[in-house]
């Protein structure tokens, strides 16, 4: 084997350190590195990661040597890190480099890219119609809304029609006391309870409304405990009240208004309301300054 070493003026006037050996032009790690732009940090993470390797580690000094012919394979790299490809999936792709399997990747990666602008887009709409709201002053400050996706879950529930919301609380003692009594396993943890009121409409009698807590396994029904899965919501409107429950109907107004008058919107599902705060165990407080609520309605994007 015949080994040498040489210093040459490589391209833009740039010095490089090589050696010849096997008729393969080798450079140092910190010579690779700004030839092909890649940090020296990056190519030591792609050869842990497994990669990009050196051609040849020294055995004496431990020095990584990269030879010209590797500068394809780490141009590939660029291009793929540069697609936000992951790491994960520059080595599967490096793996299987054939035309029709890159192009169903970049086809992956374009989709997905996609998905990011068109949520950018939604934002941009979000801020355009924040503009707009506080231009006709119908901002307030008390009521913010955000869409957000919500599964599907396990609940055992009861439901009922009442004369008035007053009598919702009622209903949960009722409920309290049967998954007591049956030891029923509930998710812990703040958010875990749900009411859903079944009317079309706003009404104040007649209230059609099921009460439920979310359950980590489904039973069968009995007595007048429903078990069943809550249907998921693509886009939820959902808006956090603050304070007493009498607040509640002036938001749910104000939340249909301003759905209404956002005419991309449309409601397509029953209401909901979740407690985080109440003077009710586990969520206990005392002050009903404090009690928190959440209600939500679902809703078309159209």
């Amino acid at each position: 084997m015949s080994l040498k070493i040489d210093i040459f003026n490589y391209i833009f006037g740039g010095v490089f350190n090589r050696m010849i050996e096997d008729n393969s032009i080798l450079f140092k790690i910190g010579d690779f590195s700004k030839l092909t732009e890649v940090s020296i940090r990056m190519l030591r993470y792609y050869d842990e990661q497994g990669i990009f390797k050196p051609f040849k580690i020294d055995e004496f000094t431990g020095y990584r040597f990269y030879c010209v012919e590797q500068i394809p394979i780490i141009q590939k790299i660029i291009l793929l890190r540069d697609m936000n490809f992951s790491v994960k999936q520059i080595k599967k792709i490096l793996e299987s480099w054939e035309n029709n399997f890159l192009i169903e990747n970049l086809n992956k990666r374009k989709d997905i890219i996609l998905n990011e602008i068109n949520s950018l887009y939604n934002k941009i709409n979000n801020i355009n119609t924040a503009i707009e709201d506080i231009k006709k002053n119908n901002i307030c400050i008390n009521f913010n809304i955000n869409f957000k996706s919500i599964p599907q879950y396990n609940i055992v529930s009861i439901r009922e029609t009442i004369s008035s919301y007053n009598d919702e609380k009622k209903l949960w003692k009722k409920l309290d006391f049967l998954v007591n009594k049956y030891n029923i396993t509930l998710k812990k943890g703040i958010g875990n309870n749900l009411c859903i009121f079944h009317n079309d409409d706003f009404v104040k009698n007649s209230i059609d409304v099921e009460v439920g807590y979310i359950i980590e396994k489904k039973y069968i029904d009995f007595e007048k405990l429903i078990f069943r899965n809550t249907r998921k919501v693509n886009l939820m409107a959902c808006m956090m009240v603050k304070g007493p429950y009498t607040n509640l109907e002036k938001a749910y107004k104000f939340l249909i208004y301003w759905l209404n008058s956002h005419n991309h919107y449309k409601i397509c599902g029953k209401s909901r309301q979740i407690c985080h705060v109440s003077n009710e165990e586990p969520f206990y407080n005392k002050n009903p300054e404090n009690y928190l609520t959440e209600i939500q309605i679902p809703v078309l994007k159209i």
